[in-house]
């Protein structure tokens, strides 16, 4: 906890002694700025490795974002105007990434080769 102490001092950032814990890792996970640090399996390799993912919370506040900005409230000017869409039409992917904040997965597979059946 020194040390982390220390290393926040010369960042000039401040440590919140009440949310502040310690944990070990890989057995444990922690969240910071929006992601989980922790245990990863590979996409490839499918071998465990440390790594970061989205936080649950995070992904949470997203979701509900879309939701937002995508109920039915805001449909009525489709129909007002005589515009057919059911809900699927795809959002442009500057919308996408832009107003929602969506981060753009670059490499991703479909099927990984260890999901192989």
């Amino acid at each position: 906890m020194e040390a982390m102490r220390a290393m926040m001092v010369r960042l000039k950032l401040t440590v919140d002694e009440e949310k502040t814990r310690r944990c070990r890792i890989p057995q444990e996970h922690f969240d910071f700025l929006g992601y989980t640090f922790g245990r990863c399996y590979s996409t490839k390799t499918g071998r465990a490795d440390i790594g970061t993912r989205p936080a649950r919370k995070r992904i949470r506040k997203v979701c509900r974002t879309i939701s937002e900005a995508t109920r039915r409230r805001r449909r009525w000017l489709g129909k007002k105007h005589h515009q057919s869409g059911r809900g699927t039409t795809r959002y442009p992917d500057e919308h996408l990434y832009g107003v929602f904040g969506l981060q753009r997965l670059l490499g991703r597979r479909r099927n990984p080769p260890w999901a192989k059946a």
